[in-house]
């Protein structure tokens, strides 16, 4: 008898249903950055992570509760939330973590 898939639960709904929809946050990427995180050259004056307190320099290791790894993490991350949402960020800054709370806009 052929041997049936196993099912796997999912624990978030998929992220390409939000694609469209994604908040905004208003990071400048900093794609010369070294070492784990997405790293910013700075933020967008008045955006949401200008007014979280986001500086050049920082590196953004977490969002909510996921890890993040790079740019494509932070993308999908971003999209898991809704515009008006309150979102903790973790960042390396100057060799210590801080935490910021970020309230992300409507798209742009």
């Amino acid at each position: 008898n052929p041997k049936r898939p196993e099912y796997v639960k999912i624990e978030r709904p998929a992220t390409t249903m939000r694609s469209g929809n994604r908040p905004y946050f208003g990071s400048i990427p900093d794609f010369g950055g070294e070492g784990p995180g997405y790293h910013i050259s700075g933020a967008s004056p008045g955006s949401p992570a200008d007014k979280a307190g986001l500086k050049a320099g920082d590196s953004i290791i977490k969002m909510g509760k996921t890890k993040i790894d790079g740019l494509d993490d932070f993308d999908l991350a971003l999209r898991m939330f809704s515009p008006g949402e309150e979102v903790e960020v973790t960042v390396m800054r100057e060799g210590k973590r801080v935490k910021l709370i970020v309230k992300l806009g409507k798209p742009k």
